[in-house]
């Protein structure tokens, strides 16, 4: 081999070797920088999922000192529960047509919020407003919005000539209803904002390649825009619905519940057997159905709209 080959395969290997050290030592750098944060989720996060998995196979009651085996009796308590499964059947009706309802109305918002008009900044400066705003306090405020002798709804209606005096949080299907309503305007904005973000890195090249094909409005929508917002649309159905399955503070604040438990979804019973009624065992069975119920979820939407060639 000439000199001159010999000394460029030398020069290549050592560089090829002093880069493989490189990125050894950055690599281990990025461990060591990453180690604080891991050991606090960890123990921010393991240890107490650990722990409620064990409680929820025990007897656990403050007020009944006796002792805590570890037996399946909580699930089995669970199974037979009528209050339970009318729980659940209302977090599965409240989770599916608030996230949908979040989801349109938010998507349509970004859209809006898309287009070139006067005022554009004001509006999507307005977007933040809604979600902003702290969650107990808003379902107060619509609490009195929907009272049937002052309230702002009822006013409006009877200004308009038009039916009034509906008794909303005292009637189980109104109230499922005013609660969707606050659900959707309350965190739209949300779900609006991600959606933006994902409009605008679409590229402007390809619409107008559709337009260049001649492709309608609508075409333009189902066939460009959806398709480049599936990751956009899978976060924000991920994130809507682990929160709608948790749903505490609104539902709190605006029917507590009721009328009797026709708006009580598994977190506000969990709170109430765990928490009211000190039952930690019986109120951690329900935290491990409620979290397995947050993973299917979460498997189920990266099944269906999980598309790697999509975000690459």
């Amino acid at each position: 081999m000439p000199t001159r080959a010999r000394g460029v395969v030398t020069i290549a290997s050592v560089w090829s070797r002093r880069r493989g050290g490189l990125e050894q030592r950055e690599r281990r750098l990025a461990y060591l920088l990453l180690a604080p944060t891991v050991v606090g989720l960890v123990a921010v996060l393991a240890y107490p999922t650990v722990q409620t998995i064990l409680w929820s196979f025990q007897h656990y009651v403050l007020t009944d000192p006796t002792q805590r085996n570890y037996t399946v009796a909580n699930y089995q308590q669970i199974w037979h529960d009528p209050v339970f499964w009318a729980a659940l059947r209302f977090t599965l009706l409240y989770t599916v047509l608030s996230v949908i309802g979040q989801t349109v109305v938010g998507l349509g918002v970004a859209l809006m919020a898309n287009r070139e008009f006067r005022g554009r900044s004001l509006f999507r400066a307005a977007l933040l407003f809604p979600w902003m705003m702290p969650t107990v306090i808003t379902a107060v405020v619509w609490r009195f919005m929907y009272n049937p002798s002052y309230g702002l709804f009822d006013g409006v209606f009877q200004k308009l000539g038009l039916p009034h005096q509906f008794v909303w949080l005292g009637t189980p299907t109104l109230a499922i209803f005013a609660l969707l309503m606050l659900a959707v305007w309350k965190v739209n904005s949300f779900a609006a904002l991600v959606f933006l973000a994902g409009l605008q890195s679409i590229p402007s090249e390809v619409y107008e390649a559709a337009d260049v094909d001649g492709a309608t409005v609508w075409q333009r929508f189902y066939r460009v825009t959806l398709p480049m917002l599936r990751p956009t649309l899978l976060v924000v159905l991920v994130l809507r619905t682990v929160e709608a399955l948790q749903a505490f503070d609104i539902i709190y604040g605006l029917t507590l519940g009721g009328p009797g438990n026709s708006t009580q979804n598994l977190p506000l019973y969990l709170y109430d057997q765990a928490i009211q009624g000190l039952n930690f065992g019986y109120g951690s069975a329900m935290g491990v159905i409620l979290a397995v119920m947050i993973g299917a979820f979460a498997i189920l939407y990266l099944r269906i709209l999980y598309r790697p060639e999509a975000i690459g």
